[in-house]
């Protein structure tokens, strides 16, 4: 932390607020925005919402809610994804970085494409059974469309036309090591085991390096990092076994039970548990089977292989300031989101009766902004522009008067149109607005003063604008109407803890830290070739 960060702005209730935690609750709120924690009024802003924060999660932790166990066992949850994602950095992430020469290797073999087909059984004597019966003379089309698995036995196993990184890597070698009409497999891939038909093969110039260099990286980068946490686990396995109850997992990957029964094993059931001592119970893997889509062997391989990371990464990574830090921040969002919820929100009801009071009170705040399709002539004289008037309420052609006399050299060459506009020229309070919202589609306005000269106006066309009924919009009415309670119910909350809290703002402090944030904002700006203002939210 530089020294600026360190800047103590304010106190609450004894809690120092820094000029990083700031800081941070900006990057929170307006992280990928782009938005710069610059000038006094947005630092004075922020400042105010961490106080309010400070507030709330000072009140949580006085109930208690950071006692409960629940809690406790969240953090050490989160405690335990920050130290296997310091782990997967430093020996997976880290390491899987390509050099260019690779990556023009995959590159040269981009000049092959075969046409391949596959077929895919859950077990290897499936498998093997259906090669015997492809040796034997059957068809490998029909074959595939009766014994596979995947779903391209629709089309007969066949994948089209595929080169390297198109396949996933087993696939992949096994049809590029293959020549056209021979077999390859049975290998493990995909959910069970394959076998490989090249069909046909095409050699031509891929495209041009540069077009695909960072598909081909990414790609390699992918692989390896796939290949090193596989290293990994097994590095794992061999110095810290985990117990493992077979039976148990063979059991979870049968055929599922019928609807209604009884799962088995029983979702308490622990099918791993790793050398530390962290299960991996039949539950855990159901779970993640469902909420990800994944078959119960996926989501077992994925459960297992997540507990012994997780187990290596306590062992590994040491706890430091910056994580507990990062603990500290995540403890603290999930206290203030419980006291809004439980305490502020918990009782929060509202009938269909207040919605519809509540839409009734402005039914205007829930039409759809009104868009208008203009087109103007603008004169130099009111005499001009009257004389225009007449002529087209005569009959005259608008776009040619436009062209010919139109003061507006961006709209005359257009035939003076504006296009769609959300808001007519000169705002929605001015006199053009006053006279368009007057008009119907078709109609010219009259002669109307503006600063450009005097303009007569034609409403081609308008969109939107209209009160809908409270039944349209009954959902969205709620929505609002919620929201406007949580507020009113948060600002009372926050209202009392102040009257009661000892807060202090260190003025000459947060002076200091505007003008820091200031000349940081115009230093950044500025090197990025931007004006060097710091302004600008």
């Amino acid at each position: 932390m530089d020294g600026a960060a360190a800047l103590k702005l304010a106190s609450v209730n004894g809690e120092t607020l820094t000029l990083a935690d700031l800081r941070e609750s900006f990057e929170t709120r307006h992280s990928g925005h782009g938005g710069l924690l610059v000038g006094e009024e947005i630092l004075r802003s922020v400042l105010d919402k961490a106080i309010a924060e400070r507030l709330l999660v000072q009140e949580g932790r006085a109930m208690g809610m950071a006692e409960e166990p629940a809690f406790k066992e969240a953090m050490e949850i989160y405690r335990d994804l920050l130290r296997l994602e310091m782990l997967e950095k430093r020996f997976i992430h880290d390491r899987a970085e390509p050099t260019p020469a690779e990556v023009k290797s995959a590159y040269a073999l981009l000049r092959r494409q075969v046409h391949v087909a596959i077929l895919e059984t859950r077990g290897r004597g499936m498998a093997e059974e259906a090669l015997m019966r492809l040796r034997a003379g059957e068809e490998f089309e029909a074959l595939a469309r009766r014994m596979s698995t995947h779903s391209s036995r629709t089309r007969g196993g066949d994948l089209g036309w595929a080169t390297w990184g198109s396949l996933d890597p087993e696939t992949e070698k096994a049809a590029l090591g293959t020549a056209p009409g021979q077999l390859a497999g049975p290998f493990a891939a995909g959910e069970g085991f394959r076998l490989v038909r090249v069909i046909e093969e095409k050699k031509g110039e891929p495209p041009a390096f540069e077009k695909v260099a960072e598909r081909l990286r990414a790609i390699l980068r992918s692989r390896r990092e796939k290949t090193l946490r596989e290293d990994l686990l097994a590095i794992i396995r061999k110095s810290h076994p985990p117990r493992e109850d077979a039976a148990a997992v063979a059991r979870l990957l049968a055929a599922p039970a019928e609807a209604g029964a009884a799962p088995d094993p029983p979702d308490a059931t622990v099918l791993m548990t790793t050398a530390s001592g962290l299960p991996v119970t039949a539950g855990r893997v159901r779970e993640r089977a469902k909420r990800s889509g994944l078959r119960p062997a996926e989501a077992w391989r994925l459960a297992a292989a997540d507990a012994l990371l997780i187990d290596e990464a306590r062992r590994r990574i040491t706890s430091d300031a910056a994580l507990e830090h990062k603990v500290r921040l995540f403890a603290d969002g999930r206290v203030r989101d419980q006291v809004e919820r439980e305490v502020i929100f918990g009782n929060l009801t509202i009938s269909d009766a207040d919605v519809k009071a509540f839409y009734e009170k402005d039914p205007g705040a829930f039409a759809s902004p009104a868009a208008f399709h203009l087109r103007h002539i603008v004169l130099a004289t009111r005499t001009e522009a009257e004389e225009v008037r007449r002529a087209l309420a005569g009959g005259a052609d608008f776009a040619a008067l436009a062209r010919q006399k139109s003061r507006d050299a961006a709209s005359a060459a257009g035939g003076g149109d504006l296009g769609w506009v959300d808001s007519p020229p000169g705002g929605a309070d001015g006199a053009v607005a006053r006279a368009i919202f007057a008009l119907e589609p078709g109609q010219l306005s009259g002669v109307i003063e503006t600063e450009e000269g005097f303009s007569v106006v034609q409403l081609l066309e308008k969109r939107g604008g209209e009160t809908p009924a409270f039944d349209k919009v009954r959902d969205e009415a709620a929505r609002s109407l919620v929201a406007a309670k949580q507020k009113e119910r948060r600002d009372a909350f926050l209202g009392r803890l102040k009257g009661q809290a000892n807060i202090r703002v260190f003025e000459a402090a947060l002076r200091r830290a505007i003008q820091l944030q200031d000349k940081a904002a115009a230093t950044h700006l500025g090197a990025a070739g931007a004006p060097s203002s710091p302004g600008g939210h």
